[in-house]
């Protein structure tokens, strides 16, 4: 399976074939892992919003 463009593809050809792959894939994870990192702080910010937020503040047909 071929994962990378055409400059990649070329320039990893002398070093193997699939060095650029393999560090494509290893970079989407990383991406992927920050992503998800990134997500879960701010769920957690929201929920401690949320549970800190006046009574003044709330909205009762948006409160689930």
């Amino acid at each position: 399976m071929i994962i990378g463009c055409q400059a990649c593809i070329e320039a990893f050809k002398s070093a193997g074939g699939e060095a650029a792959g393999w560090a494509i894939a290893f970079m989407l994870v990383i991406v992927a892992f920050m992503m998800l990192g990134v997500v879960f702080c701010m769920a957690k910010i929201a929920t401690r919003q949320k549970a800190a937020m006046s009574n003044k503040y709330r909205d009762p047909f948006n409160d689930k």
